[in-house]
Order: structure tokens, then C-alpha cells, then sequence
């Protein structure tokens, strides 16, 4: 029985570490007097997300942008 359950629990915990959710990037941009920001929400895992969200950092005609996963 403890075999079963132990199993159990193996088997809930990796599919909620490894499940799909809505990750939500956050992005600031500064630079020649300009400030802006802007968000965008995409269906991935966490370590897909956090990648995804830091590919967005760029620095683009003097304006910096820094993207980090919320």
C-alpha cells in the first residue's frame, strides 16, 4: 500500500512541475527620454517561459528593454 502511495504522490508531483500555464513577461524599455512597457502571456512551462521572456531583452536605436517572467 505504501508502494501505491508513494507512487501516487511521484506520479501528481511531476505532472504539476512539468504542466503548462499562462506565464505572464514583463518588459521595460528606456532610453532617448522615452519610457515604455508591455506585457505578454503565453500558455508554456516555466523553463520555456523564462527563456522565451528573456530572448525579448534587447537595446534597439539607443532604447533598452529588459524583460523578466512575473
Amino acid at each position: 500500500m505504501k508502494k501505491i502511495i508513494l507512487g501516487l504522490i511521484t506520479i501528481s508531483a511531476m505532472s504539476l512541475y512539468s504542466c503548462k500555464k499562462d506565464q505572464t513577461c514583463e518588459c521595460k524599455g528606456e532610453g532617448n527620454g522615452v519610457t515604455a512597457s508591455a506585457t505578454a502571456t503565453a500558455k508554456l512551462t516555466k523553463k520555456k517561459a523564462k527563456e522565451w521572456c528573456e530572448g525579448k531583452s534587447t537595446t534597439t536605436n539607443g532604447i533598452t528593454t529588459k524583460c523578466e517572467l512575473k
